[in-house]
């Protein structure tokens, strides 16, 4: 399960000279900004942070109907859509050591398909959305649909090297 971690880690850090810098910077102002702060403090912070980039759909950036961007090209995009929010939030919580048992949870809001984070700290499970400035926490995630994000990332990042 650790090795999809590390292939989004090894290619998000390969992507782009310039733009790496830029990213790397801005993780690294993030884990400054939380480091020795509380778990209430740090998921803010990350969900706030992340929330501040701009919703764009895949169609206006890729000109796909479904494209996962790696935490690099949402951050070189300046945004995306729901499932990018949550990989660049799921890369700094498990980069950051914050959380396991980590879901991506499919809902509906609006009507709409939405992809939302979930993290389990302290026997509770935390959601973070780019619809919600503040994380909150659900009491039952088992009547949920959700999938690992290991074997989500993993499929993806397989399409895309056979296609």
């Amino acid at each position: 399960m650790k090795y999809i971690f590390l292939i989004l880690l090894i290619i998000t850090h390969l992507y782009a000279n310039s733009e790496n810098i830029n990213f790397q910077k801005f993780v690294k102002k993030i884990e400054n900004n939380i480091k020795n702060k509380n778990i209430n403090y740090k998921l803010n912070k990350i969900n706030s942070e992340i929330n501040l980039f701009k919703y764009r759909s895949d169609i206006s950036l890729y000109n796909e109907k479904d494209y996962w961007a790696t935490p690099i090209e949402f951050f070189k995009n300046k945004g995306g859509d729901c499932e990018d929010y949550v990989i660049f939030k799921y890369y700094l919580l498990k980069k950051f050591n914050i959380g396991k048992n980590y879901k991506f949870i499919f809902i509906k809001y609006k009507n709409k398909n939405h992809l939302i984070l979930s993290a389990e700290i302290n026997n509770k499970n935390y959601i973070l959305d780019n619809n919600f400035i503040k994380p909150y926490i659900i009491k039952n995630i088992e009547n949920t649909s959700y999938i690992d994000p290991e074997v989500i990332l993993k499929r993806k990042i397989l399409e895309s090297i056979w296609n």
